[in-house]
C-alpha cells in the first residue's frame, strides 16, 4: 500500500519539527531580565551588563570597537559587589577562569546590588533544577529570582 510520502518526505517533516523545538526554545530560554550601565561622565563610552536567564553579559564599549564577554549562569562561581561612596563595581567569577574574574566599574550602587541578587536567584534556580521558561511574565520572574538571591539582610526587605 502506498501513502504518497516518501523517506524523504518524513526527513522533511522530522527536520521541520526539529527547527521549531530549536525556535522554541530560544524564544524562551534567553530572555533579558536586567540591563545596567556605568555612569556616563566617568566613563566616556558607557559599558553594559545584561542579564538574562541564561548568561550574564557585558558589553565594553571603546571608541572605535567594542568587546563582548558572556560568562553562562552554570559556569558563574560567585557574584562580588564592592561598594565606595558614589558607585559599585561588580565581579562576576567564572569558575573555569577564576583567576581573570569580570568586572564592571562606576555602576549604580543600588543598581549593581539588584544585579547581584538576580545572579545570585539564577545560580540558585539552575542548581535546584527550576524551570524559567514556565514562568512567562519577566516582572515577576525577576522578582521572584530578587528574593532568592538576597542575602540575610536583605531578606527583611521580601518578607
Amino acid at each position: 500500500m502506498n501513502t504518497g510520502k516518501t523517506l524523504f518526505d518524513s526527513g522533511k517533516s522530522s527536520q521541520k519539527n526539529e527547527k521549531e523545538k530549536v525556535e522554541n526554545k530560544a524564544e524562551k530560554a534567553d530572555r533579558e531580565l536586567y540591563k545596567i550601565s556605568t555612569a556616563f561622565p566617568f566613563i566616556i563610552f558607557p559599558d553594559h551588563l545584561i542579564i538574562d536567564t541564561g548568561k550574564v553579559s557585558i558589553v565594553r564599549h571603546g571608541f572605535l570597537s567594542n568587546t563582548f564577554h558572556s560568562v553562562f549562569i552554570n559556569d558563574i562561581s560567585d557574584v562580588l559587589v564592592y561598594t565606595s561612596l558614589l558607585f559599585a563595581t561588580i565581579e562576576i567569577i567564572d569558575k573555569y577562569f577564576y583567576e581573570k574574574s569580570v568586572s564592571l566599574t562606576h555602576l549604580n550602587k543600588k543598581e549593581a546590588m539588584k544585579a547581584r541578587r538576580l545572579i545570585q536567584g539564577l545560580i540558585i534556580a539552575k542548581n535546584q533544577d527550576i524551570d524559567l521558561t514556565k514562568i512567562t511574565d519577566i516582572k515577576e520572574l525577576s522578582r521572584m529570582l530578587e528574593k532568592m538571591g538576597a542575602s540575610g539582610d536583605e531578606q527583611e526587605k521580601y518578607r
